[in-house]
């Protein structure tokens, strides 16, 4: 048992020498859940005991709870306040309900004041406005008085105000709400032009606004576990940066691609909004290509802590997002669980080299493709759903057992129809195979069999025992990574 803990401490060790930046946005993390829920950050503080340099970890951790302490002074326990606000409007959204159809206004309110004097900063808040009724343009701030802030969330608030209270535009502020909201528009109305199936129309919409413009598309893509396909994050700033690299490639230097691709990038994050999934992988991405642009190796640990690091700055609260949570967790579970899952395959699915698959009969030259192929799609979704999976059953209490089918093949096949997508936008005569093969998929998942439908469900999960399983998956990654001989100088 003290030859595993001292080979933990060890490769925990190796882990900072190679990701420091993810290091250090750990325990960061770690110091804003003691602000945020205490019990959490006990639980994810056992990581300590591994941490060969204790005093560093601390001074992080303290940081953590200072800055979120400062920055969210006096609302961890607010339920409802009334005052004069100045409300900052990031993203302004269309949102379908059952029964109507409604503008959202998302920002943060920069400051509060009561009725008594005491201030309130950085409140994250929406304001809802019915579709029909005038609606002040997004572009500026605006003061608000007498208005009154709910809490529906951890740290999430709805903004109210009487009918009576004029929208006082703040002069000299500036907001891209507005313009990204009606270029969003243009693009949707080009779309609908073009694609006459309203089912495959809604979803094409949705990859291009990043909303649910379907509520049952929605139910339908969740209920077999699919649903992250429909959220923007790094899936899709994955396949647009392949997508204009393979066009760009035969034209431009290594260096001018990765310029291009870092701009385009930029481009689409700020045409798509500000969201803790697309705010991390615009700076995953930022880094990795940052590297190409200044000849230097870019590590996918320290993109993923630098966007971890930069979005929990912004707004501590962020780590209680279901889809900051789904996000991170995902994608440390393929930087750092997929090689000890791919390599446990190895037992089931032997991994051939060149040399001794050469002179076999064809036949068993595709058998063994097939196994390879099989085996990284198992490691692959093995794990992601070992990380994923109590976040899934923390927030939703509902894990569907279909899943773990659908994302070994469904994935790749909805990435070759955002690829046809991006193609039919560009040559507009591609737009009938787009439709068909779009309709094709949302079959696939719309009529599957009832009795495949199999969801796992748990009533209650424990906050701490999530962090506490967090904790624990990370240690054993970090420790196989070690062990292993082939990887002991921790190359990966």
């Amino acid at each position: 048992m003290l030859r595993h803990y001292v080979a933990c401490r060890v490769a925990l060790a190796l882990f900072r020498e190679r990701c420091p930046a993810l290091h250090m946005a750990l325990f960061f993390l770690i110091g804003i859940l003691f602000y945020v829920d205490l019990g959490c950050g006990i639980a994810a503080s056992l990581l300590c005991l591994f941490e060969k340099r204790l005093l560093g970890a601390s001074v992080l951790i303290v940081a953590g709870y200072a800055y979120t302490f400062l920055s969210c002074a006096g609302t961890a326990d607010l339920d409802e306040v009334v005052g004069s606000a100045l409300f900052h409007i990031n993203r302004v959204t269309k949102q379908r309900t059952h029964f109507s159809r409604r503008f959202v206004y998302e920002g943060v309110v920069r400051v509060l004041v009561e009725s008594e004097g005491k201030r309130f900063r950085r409140l994250p808040c929406r304001f809802y406005i019915p579709v029909g009724k005038k609606r002040p343009p997004a572009s500026r701030d605006y003061f608000l008085a007498d208005v009154r802030l709910i809490r529906t969330g951890a740290h999430r608030f709805v903004l109210k105000k009487g009918r009576s209270v004029p929208w006082v535009p703040v002069e000299g502020s500036r907001s891209f709400a507005e313009y990204r909201f009606r270029m969003k528009e243009r693009v949707v109305r080009y779309v609908k032009g073009k694609i006459d199936d309203r089912s495959v129309r809604s979803l094409a919409v949705g990859l291009l606004t990043g909303e649910k413009e379907s509520l049952l598309q929605a139910f339908l893509f969740n209920r077999v576990g699919l649903g992250h396909l429909l959220a923007i994050s790094g899936f899709h700033f994955a396949i647009l940066a392949l997508f204009l690299s393979l066009l760009l490639r035969p034209l431009f230097g290594k260096r001018t691609v990765a310029v291009i691709l870092i701009t385009a990038l930029s481009g689409y994050s700020l045409y798509m909004g500000r969201s803790p999934s697309i705010s991390r992988a615009w700076i995953g991405f930022l880094f990795l290509l940052a590297g190409y642009v200044l000849d230097r190796k870019s590590v996918a640990g320290n993109a993923l802590g630098l966007g971890l690091l930069s979005a929990s700055i912004s707004d501590p609260y962020a780590i209680t997002h279901p889809g900051f949570m789904l996000s991170f967790f995902a994608t440390a579970g393929i930087l750092f669980l997929y090689a000890p899952c791919e390599r446990w395959l190895r037992k089931i699915f032997p991994k051939r080299s060149s040399e001794e698959m050469e002179g076999v009969p064809w036949r068993i030259f595709a058998g063994s493709a097939v196994a390879h192929a099989l085996r990284k799609a198992l490691a692959l979704n093995g794990a992601v759903t070992l990380c994923t999976l109590p976040v899934i059953l923390f927030h939703f209490g509902v894990f569907p057992l279909i899943g773990l089918f659908y994302n070994l093949f469904f994935p790749f096949l909805f990435s070759m129809l955002i690829g046809l997508f991006l193609l039919a936008l560009v040559l507009p005569f591609l737009f009938p195979l787009f439709v068909a093969y779009g309709g094709f998929l949302l079959d696939l998942i719309t009529y599957t069999p009832k009795k495949w439908l199999l969801p796992f469900r748990l009533s209650t999960v424990p906050k701490e025992g999530v962090a506490l399983l967090s904790v624990a998956l990370f240690v054993w990654s970090m420790y196989w990574r070690w062990k292993d001989p082939p990887i002991r100088k921790w190359h990966y």
